[in-house]
């Protein structure tokens, strides 16, 4: 039908937001819905207000990182998206997708109670489409949200396979010059358990600031400190399957 599918995910307190991205990850690539970025719904009263900004970073981070997306959306109210300030997270590609309803009687209107970067703007829950009986939620799309490449279907996989989602192969040795999904993987880790030292750009590629990261890192966890990240190094990350 020419359609752009996609898929959200509303986020729980429990398991670990990591462990919700495999699960939601695993799903997009088994549905084939990835033309539009996948998004990250937050708004379960369950996740105490002050760890919902630090779960939302850590599960969208390990999504991009697992599925090698450019882009990821978080949907949540004006007044969540205030709180939560996404836009100093530092996640490439981030989609910020905010609810704000206004009167909510089906009608357009100016996002007035969050003043920082808005992408789509769902400004109503009793909305009606031809074809659809009761109300539907309408959005205002304010940029492009496709994900690049996605009405291409990727080449032939050549070489070894591919990683078990969110996992690096035992025995596998990154070093300075390595690319790819698995030195994401190792940089979105980094990022979400060690966030105080370490602000790591999850784009795949093994350089210098990243070495000295791994250095860091293996200081502290009384490793040898050579800045590779071999088998000890990303079984203390806690990242091989």
């Amino acid at each position: 039908m020419g359609c752009q599918v996609g898929g959200y995910h509303f986020m729980q307190a429990q398991p670990a937001p990591e462990q919700q991205a495999e699960v939601f990850a695993a799903e997009l690539r088994r549905l084939g819905a990835l033309d539009l970025p996948p998004a990250l719904d937050l708004e379960a009263d369950s996740i105490p207000a002050g760890n919902r900004a630090d779960y939302a970073r850590r599960f969208l981070i390990h999504l991009q990182a697992v599925l090698g997306v450019p882009k990821v959306a978080l949907y949540a109210s004006a007044n969540w998206f205030n709180d939560l300030k996404p836009d100093t997270w530092g996640i490439p590609g981030l989609i910020d997708w905010v609810a704000e309803y206004g009167p909510n009687n089906g009608t357009e209107h100016p996002v007035t109670d969050y003043a920082s970067h808005v992408d789509i703007h769902q400004y109503t829950s009793t909305g009606h489409l031809p074809g659809i009986s009761g109300d539907v939620d309408l959005d205002d799309v304010l940029t492009d949200i496709t994900e690049p490449g996605s009405s291409t279907p990727p080449p032939p996989p050549t070489g070894p396979p591919p990683s078990a989602p969110g996992k690096i192969p035992a025995g596998t040795i990154l070093r300075p010059g390595s690319r790819g999904v698995d030195v994401q993987l190792l940089q979105a880790a980094l990022d979400h358990q060690y966030p105080a030292y370490s602000h790591l750009a999850v784009d795949g590629s093994y350089g210098p600031q990243t070495e000295a990261t791994v250095k860091q890192f293996q200081a502290r966890d009384h490793l040898s400190v050579d800045g590779i990240a071999g088998p000890q190094t990303l079984g203390a990350l806690y990242l091989t399957a």
